[in-house]
């Protein structure tokens, strides 16, 4: 039986691919990996040691341009969704925690266009969902029954701990975002999706990654004309939009810190989402 694992190149997702290799051998387990074109560098070396160290094949797939683009074939980018600059019909909308489009569409479009080419009804589909999420990997069944779905690593209470001495028995680094205090290793650290905590620890690990979104979020508040903002911040009892230009203020004031907030972000929710028609578009490996 073929076994077509959700690589998103972290810990979780590894453990439950060294599972399926467990149980079906190496040469049974494919793991597909949705490239968003802003991972942070060290993670393509975790996905590819990850991989060899279980013997795996590895694939990398990501979402190419739109119709009506000038380079139809390009590969783009979160932000480029929100900007439209490849012509997705994107511009003025701006990703954040309620509104996560990135994710469905360059990551689940993608692994989705793989699996329909790739996969029968019988393939094993593995997410590293554990124990603790039993509602999503219920949801998940629900919602997408055509599926063959299977989460390893929630047939039994795997702690970080274990998994992670798994990883140290091939002699295999985590991704170095871990070690940085991120509690995720997509995206370069960066996520619409995650919470002020999360940009704060941006900022005072990564200052330059920081400073690139910065400028690229008021790029499209001063292209669009809106004032639309990542980050949401309550005030007197009410939400307002809250720039990463003024959170380096307050954080350099001393008014914000990481331990101030939740870090998480919600990515993995990608599979769990309605379907976003944003655009219409191409993906390729």
């Amino acid at each position: 039986m073929k076994v077509c694992v959700n690589y998103s190149g972290g810990l979780m997702s590894w453990g439950a691919a060294k599972l399926a290799v467990d149980q079906y051998g190496p040469d049974e387990v494919d793991l597909v990996f949705a490239d968003t074109g802003i991972e942070d560098e060290d993670n393509y070396r975790f996905i590819v040691q990850g991989a060899g160290a279980l013997g795996c094949q590895l694939h990398i797939v990501r979402m190419r341009g739109h119709k009506g683009a000038k380079n139809p074939d390009a590969y783009i980018t979160p932000w480029e969704l929100c900007t439209g600059q490849d012509g997705s019909g994107g511009e003025g909308m701006m990703a954040n925690s309620r509104v996560g489009f990135c994710s469905i569409l360059l990551k689940r479009k993608p692994l989705d266009t793989w699996m329909r080419k790739h996969c029968t009804p019988e393939t094993r589909i593995v997410i590293g969902f554990n124990i603790e999420e039993i509602e999503r990997c219920e949801r998940l069944r629900k919602n997408k029954p055509e599926w063959n779905w299977w989460f390893p690593l929630a047939e039994k209470p795997y702690s970080y701990c274990e998994i992670k001495s798994w990883l140290e028995g091939y002699n295999v680094r985590l991704p170095r975002l871990y070690d940085m205090g991120f509690n995720h290793a997509n995206c370069g650290g960066f996520c619409f999706k995650a919470g002020i905590g999360h940009f704060v620890n941006l900022l005072e690990k990564m200052p330059e990654r920081f400073a690139f979104h910065e400028r690229m979020e008021q790029r499209f508040r001063d292209s669009t004309g809106k004032h639309n903002t990542i980050l949401r911040r309550t005030v007197n009892g009410e939400k307002i939009f809250y720039p990463l230009s003024q959170l380096r203020q307050d954080y350099l004031q001393g008014l914000v810190r990481p331990s101030d907030f939740r870090m998480p972000c919600e990515c993995g929710v990608m599979w769990e989402q309605p379907e976003f028609n944003l655009m219409n578009g191409k993906e390729g490996e």
